[in-house]
């Protein structure tokens, strides 16, 4: 399990440095509006994920659920057509629909439609190309063979981030920048390919087959595919409303914030990707006890791992804003980060909770709290648009996510886990984000008040971090503290 998070975290956490990167790049050589536009390019791609229909999480528990390599084969031969045949259809639907869209939904000022709408029809390409990827990737976690996906994903971001730091500097422009995302996103698929390949000998290239070879993962997968449609709804409504009632350059300054925030969303990434063919095995074997150990580990490594971040974006918001996007820097944008970097906290207070339920195949829940959230979420986004612009829209985000500490994670604890709620909110919620939070503020209060120079305040804030980090190991659960041999020998000593 330590080297699955690992695991993730090295591929992961490679592909979001380069990626927070590449932000500052994009923003010289791009101008704010058309990032603006890569930002709503890169939403509608992540909103057509809804196509997914569920087959993703399904091929990954149809994988860990079971250890029988003929069954795994014909579980992937049966989902594969379908799956390249929607992603075909999806790419095309984008690239007939990018005129409208850069006329008619874009408020664009100085970038011209005819560029947005080849950089629109470019995306199409690009979302054909890569739809595989994510099927590809639900492959390699089910076999739990997080050192070749995170090889694949590793190995795609240093190419893709060298690949787009030459297209900026030699070819500046939307088009030229459009066109290497679809580029890519073919080296993309590529390599996840051949690392399932590597992962499952004499698997076809292209494994077609006929969708009746596995019932069993298009039952799952139905479930799923709610669940993700309303999540959907949920997370990627906010740059879709603001793109039809806000400039493109505010759409840009909101697409940079939630872009830094983002980022850390790889950290429960690392751990629910790690921890979640596990449970699903556990829940297979009956060992509901160790499921529920499992749950508690995980919560709290997530936790812990989440608050520094967190704190640091929402503390120190200002700073890291002109460090890294100083063209994007404002008032606004501070506040709108600030917001944004709440509203993911309590999101990933709630992941493992999510991943408890999809794990024992209890659809059902996720599925009706997820529901009401669309039902007041989207009416309450559109008048916080209309009345207060981008902060509005943040401030919806955090009563969005406010809202699963009331429902999902107490129902979870009672339905699934059979054990109260309060304790584990006493245990591991809330001295992680504050305890980050007061070192960080403390920090800012010194060395504001000491007025030391940027060199000096920046250590001041790492000896700051660096004590979050040991306090809070304290705080953790002693199986968790002695979980490495290092780490085991410093608890264990008299």
């Amino acid at each position: 399990m330590r080297r699955n998070v690992i695991a993730n975290a090295i591929g992961g956490g490679l592909s979001a440095a380069l990626n927070l990167l590449l932000i500052p790049i994009a923003l010289r050589q791009l101008g704010l509006e058309a990032y603006g536009v890569i930002a709503f390019l890169a939403s509608t791609q992540v909103f057509l994920s809804l196509f997914d229909i569920g087959l993703s999480p399904a091929i990954t528990w149809a994988m860990a659920s079971t250890g029988d390599i003929e069954t795994q084969r014909r579980s992937i031969r049966g989902v594969w057509s379908p799956y390249v045949l929607i992603g075909v259809l999806l790419g095309t639907a984008v690239v007939l629909t990018a005129p409208f869209l850069a006329a008619s939904w874009l408020q664009l000022t100085e970038l011209s439609r005819q560029e947005a709408t080849t950089a629109l029809s470019l995306g199409g390409i690009a979302v054909a190309l890569r739809w595989p990827v994510s099927l590809l990737s639900g492959i390699l976690a089910g076999l739990q063979r997080f050192d070749y996906l995170n090889l694949a994903k590793g190995l795609h971001a240093v190419a893709s981030f060298l690949g787009a730091v030459t297209v900026l500097s030699v070819f500046p422009g939307i088009v030229p920048f459009a066109l290497w995302l679809a580029i890519s996103a073919l080296v993309e698929v590529s390599a996840y390919r051949v690392a399932v390949q590597r992962a499952i000998p004499r698997l076809p290239l292209w494994p077609f087959g006929p969708a009746g070879t596995a019932p069993r993962v298009w039952r799952y997968a139905r479930g799923v595919a709610v669940i993700a449609a309303l999540s959907l709804l949920l997370t990627q409504a906010d740059r879709v409303v603001i793109a039809k009632t806000a400039l493109a350059s505010d759409l840009g300054r909101y697409s940079v914030a939630y872009a830094l925030v983002f980022g850390l969303s790889l950290i429960p990434l690392f751990v629910t990707t790690a921890y979640y063919p596990r449970l699903v095995a556990d829940h297979s074997e009956g060992e509901m006890r160790r499921f529920a150990d499992r749950y508690r580990d995980a919560s709290q490594v997530l936790i812990y791992l989440y608050s520094l971040p967190f704190s640091v974006l929402t503390v120190l918001g200002s700073w890291v804003l002109n460090l890294i996007a100083a063209p994007a820097s404002s008032t606004t944008t501070v506040v709108v980060l600030a917001l944004l970097s709440v509203g993911f906290w309590l999101n990933t207070s709630a992941a493992l909770a999510y991943v408890a339920a999809l794990a024992t195949a209890n659809t059902r829940l996720p599925i009706i709290i997820n529901a009401f959230n669309v039902l007041w979420y989207l009416p309450v986004l559109v008048v916080a648009a209309l009345s207060f612009g981008i902060i509005g829209v943040a401030a919806g985000w955090v009563l969005l996510n406010a809202s699963y500490l009331l429902t999902l994670i107490p129902a979870v604890h009672r339905r699934i886990l059979g054990e109260p709620v309060v304790p584990w909110l006493i245990k591991t919620l809330i001295p992680f984000p504050l305890l980050a939070c007061a070192t960080l503020l403390a920090a800012r209060l010194v060395l504001t008040e000491s007025e030391q120079n940027p060199i000096v305040s920046l250590l001041g804030f790492v000896v700051a971090s660096a004590a979050y980090l040991v306090i809070g190991w304290c705080f953790l659960g002693r199986r968790l503290q002695t979980s490495t041999p290092l780490a085991g020998r410093l608890v264990s000593r008299p």
